[in-house]
């Protein structure tokens, strides 16, 4: 049958020896700010909060009365781990910012949060009354590792809701994995509501943040839709890997300041409150990570009046800039978005584009790889490379690929194509105002200069097989004059010239005039003989040879002619 948690209701296991919770039925709800939770107090290990719905688990609050909000969590206060979460249901439902949380703030390891739902997980965080965010989170406040998140199904939907992993002491952040078979979709703005929809894990410690993987055939993010790998202290970003075996699609059409789609793995300057509460120093020493996309399409559209979508890796510290790695058949860009690497003081990260058929920049779109000034006149960051493979490359409307650093070197650009259009309004360009300039290469893999070139025969041809043995005797044949030219060997050869070299020296200065003797009669001897007859037949002579003879009489012609044409054999 169903199970339904509401009106602040409580299932509680925490304690010395925290016990596990189990939860089982066809449709389970815990709603209206009630709480499943396991708080472990002790030295031994807590157990675990499984709920199993076989048709569906609702999670989320229906009004804005609790102070509480509705939450599943599994926690470790002590020395003692926590235990795992585990959802297994067909569809998946949290709303009105419920809560799924595994946590250390002692010195206890968190538990992992698994999530299977065959068919659909939807996580909305807001309803008709309600603006709240909704979360499935893992955090570790110590020196403890965070524990890992595992969303598997067929269709995952985000809108204004989020996934975190964070640590904020020593340990090691946890991962975060999302694999949906058909598609994934976060959005951030909707209905008028104002927010981001972020999947990221992150550090605000010593301890690396975790990484974050997703697979699936379909992945869009819409309007504040952010995928990514953060670090504001010394722990370096995690990487950041998608595997969408159909597309790639990142789109903001609503102009809100400071909210657009991105997928990132970034190093940030810590504000003040996040200095206060972390202990953060205010210039960053940690490293961006990676990110790793390999796609079918590849599509990142801003909006027109100003928001830019875009994929970035960054260094806002004195660490290196992160690496971003594309693989895609197609890759287009339009209405400013932008494939960004940059960096404030260390090491530029670099962009690789492995493109199968063609990479098109429109309307101010970006591919850069840069010294990031962040508002500052000056910095010493080099900006990173960029390498393109891709059959054709196209920039129009005012595009750039660009390299380009302050104090620092301009970075290399090698694009590598069988065609490259660049529009007058657009550029690329490596350069450096005080450092080196980059170098620009352009590469054609397969320029081949025999091309076009025909490979003759070098055996003749048998004489016997040229001529045709079956001459009708009616028929007249023809030969014509075609020049010093000659005819070209195939339709697609140019006609060789029939120009022959003459001597155009001036020689007027080496002629004599004489005067012409007397004795030379001036007018011109009468030619008295006959017309020159054009030849108009032939014949075969007892040498056995061919002679072109001239018949007046077209009928005596005939007389000339055997049954064959054949060549006499000898």
């Amino acid at each position: 049958g169903n199970i339904q948690l509401t009106e602040s209701a409580l299932l509680d296991t925490s304690g010395d020896t925290a016990g596990s919770i189990r939860i089982r039925g066809a449709t389970i709800t815990v709603g209206d700010n009630s709480i499943v939770l396991t708080q472990n107090e002790g030295t031994q290990r807590a157990g675990n909060t499984i709920i199993h719905g076989t048709e569906s688990v609702i999670l989320g609050e229906n009004d804005a009365n609790g102070s509480i909000n509705t939450f599943v969590a599994n926690l470790s206060i002590s020395s003692g781990d926590g235990g795992d979460i585990e959802i297994i249901t067909k569809n998946l439902n949290l709303f009105g910012g419920a809560n799924v949380l595994a946590s250390t703030f002692g010195s206890g390891t968190p538990g992992n949060i698994n999530i299977e739902a065959s068919e659909s997980v939807d996580m909305i965080g807001f309803t008709s009354t309600l603006e709240n965010d909704s979360n499935i989170n893992s955090l570790t406040f110590s020196d403890a590792p965070a524990g890992n998140i595992t969303i598997s199904t067929n269709h995952l939907k985000l809108a204004l809701a989020n996934i975190f992993s964070f640590t904020v002491g020593e340990g090691k952040g946890g991962n975060i994995s999302l694999n949906a078979r058909e598609s994934i979709d976060l959005v951030g703005l909707l209905s008028g509501i104002k927010d981001d929809t972020v999947v990221s894990a992150a550090s605000f410690g010593e301890g690396n943040g975790g990484n974050v993987e997703v697979k699936t055939a379909r992945l869009r993010l819409a309007d504040g839709g952010v995928i990514g790998a953060s670090a504001f202290g010394k722990g370096n970003a995690g990487t950041v890997t998608i595997n969408a075996s159909e597309s790639i699609t990142l789109l903001d059409t609503l102009p809100t300041p400071g909210i657009s789609s991105n997928i990132s793995s970034r190093v940030a300057l810590p504000g003040l409150l996040f200095q206060r509460l972390f202990g953060l120093d205010p210039i960053p020493t940690a490293d961006a990570g990676q990110i790793r996309i390999n796609t079918s399409e590849l599509t990142i559209s801003g909006d027109p009046d100003g928001q830019d979508a875009e994929i970035r890796v960054r260094n806002q510290g004195i660490g290196d800039g992160g690496e971003l790695f594309i693989k895609a058949d197609t890759i287009n860009l339009n209405y400013g978005a932008s494939i960004t690497s940059s960096t404030f003081s260390g090491k530029g990260g670099d962009i690789t584009l492995d493109i199968t058929n063609g990479l098109l920049l429109r309307n101010g779109s970006t591919i850069t790889a840069e010294a990031d000034t962040d508002g500052e006149a000056e910095n010493n960051g080099n900006a990173g490379n960029i390498t393109i493979n891709s059959n054709l490359v196209t920039l129009m409307e005012g595009s750039l690929i660009q390299t380009d650093a302050n104090q620092g070197n301009g970075g290399n650009i090698s694009i590598t194509t069988q065609g490259l259009f660049v529009f007058p309004d657009s550029a690329i360009t490596a350069s450096s105002e005080f450092g080196v300039d980059g170098v620009i290469s352009i590469n054609n893999p397969d320029s081949d200069p025999a091309n076009g070139l025909i490979q003759l025969p070098t055996e003749l041809r048998d004489r016997t097989q040229q001529i045709a043995k079956g001459c009708r005797w009616t028929a007249s044949s023809s030969f014509y004059i075609t020049g010093r030219g000659g005819i070209p060997q195939d339709p697609s050869a140019m006609v060789p010239g029939g120009q022959i070299l003459s001597d155009v020296r001036d020689i007027s200065d080496l002629s004599i005039v004489r005067a012409i003797p007397e004795a030379f009669d001036s007018k011109p001897e009468t030619n008295t003989k006959a017309p020159i007859v054009e030849a108009n037949a032939w014949i075969i002579n007892e040498q056995g040879n061919v002679e072109l003879v001239a018949v007046v009489n077209s009928n005596q012609a005939l007389d000339f002619l055997r049954a064959t044409c054949a060549i006499k054999e000898d």
